[in-house]
């Protein structure tokens, strides 16, 4: 089997592009061959395993090449991004005219920019293009497939297969970085928070947040995980908005970045934490949020009716009210032990099974 993800890859260790890496670990493992066309902030990079993408030509022709080498296309998405819609499109069109059904996964959750058909506007032809022509759509659950089917889509075509996997919760401990343990020093509570300078992550009302706990937990910190590197000069502007709104509040001292950290060293500060707080509403269930309880830390979370068993909620943008919950939650630390485990399997797996299936489909 030989497979082309279309992606971005890490590094940062983000999003679907740590699924994709445990996709290409486990293909190769199996005596399969998987590379990865890697359209993300870090396609510049040298020394690394994938394959860089300069520009829409050089996509067309790597695409091209690929398929031509017999390659089944799984092109990765989701309808909050314009340009990936567009290169979804191109993979689509490529692989059709090379003989061939490609595969499309679909990320984030059941209610997107331009998902699912009744907020598409004018990008409901090339939603439903895409989901036509594929071989198969894989999402992350029932609620992701039935908005594929707005788009007069066949169900029986749609794999809904959860994100997280087993895969994520294999680490080995390590200590936090000596920058970071620093910061920390000895205060708690500790609020954990997965987060880039990207406005998706509210972070604002994170550190608004946090400035309404030091009112009752004066020694509360907020340690966030992911990278602080701008992505573009949207962000930079959003990063440094973000960095003058915690000077306003006074709270600079107890707002830490610890950066973008490998596996093991994410899950290991994760489990150093009192409680996870997860901004995003477009995420659907997340992986972080999945983590964290198996790791039994608490999770408060804003409401986007995909949150599993055991995640206090709360509504988003709504500071007072997630001031509230992540006291409350501090306030009973052993209701955590309440919380079922979430059942995980082997999901990685499942969805090899599903790319399979379609590299050998006539």
């Amino acid at each position: 089997m030989k497979v082309l993800e279309i992606t971005s890859y890490p590094p940062p260790r983000a999003g679907w592009g740590v699924r994709v890496s445990y996709l290409k670990q486990e293909i190769e493992a199996a005596g399969g061959v998987c590379d990865v066309l890697n359209i993300g902030q870090s396609k510049e990079l040298t020394g690394h395993d994938f394959v860089p993408c300069f520009g829409a030509l050089d996509y067309v022709v790597k695409v091209f090449r690929f398929r031509l080498k017999g390659y089944v296309i799984h092109a990765h998405m989701n309808a909050d991004w314009v340009k990936g819609l567009m290169l979804a499109l191109i993979a689509c069109t490529i692989s059709i005219l090379t003989c061939k059904r490609p595969i499309v996964t679909l990320h984030a959750g059941a209610k997107q920019v331009y998902f699912p058909a009744d907020r598409a506007g004018k990008f409901y032809p090339l939603l439903r293009y895409i989901f036509t022509v594929c071989r198969y759509v894989i999402c992350n659950s029932d609620g992701v497939r039935d908005g594929v089917a707005t788009f007069a889509i066949d169900p029986a075509k749609v794999k809904p297969i959860p994100a997280f996997s087993v895969q994520y919760l294999q680490y080995q401990d390590a200590e936090p970085a000596a920058a970071t343990k620093q910061a920390i020093g000895g205060r708690k509570p500790v609020i954990a928070c997965y987060a880039f300078f990207r406005k998706i992550f509210f972070i604002e009302d994170a550190v608004s947040a946090l400035a309404g706990v030091k009112r009752t937990h004066p020694d509360a910190v907020l340690v966030f995980l992911g990278g602080t590197d701008p992505e573009n000069e949207e962000a930079a502007i959003y990063k440094e908005a973000c960095l003058a709104h915690t000077r306003e509040l006074g709270v600079e001292d107890s707002v830490v970045y610890a950066g973008d950290l490998d596996h093991d060293e994410f899950l290991s500060l994760l489990s150093r934490a009192d409680i996870y707080l997860r901004t995003p509403i477009r995420d659907g269930v997340s992986s972080s949020v999945l983590e964290s309880l198996s790791l039994k830390i608490p999770v408060v979370a804003s409401e986007n009716r995909t949150r599993p068993k055991g995640v206090v909620t709360y509504r988003n943008h709504d500071i007072a009210d997630m001031v509230a919950k992540i006291n409350q939650v501090l306030a009973h630390p052993d209701e955590i032990d309440k919380v079922p485990l979430p059942y995980i399997e082997d999901t990685v797996a499942t969805e090899i099974a599903v790319i399979r299936a379609a590299y050998h489909d006539r």
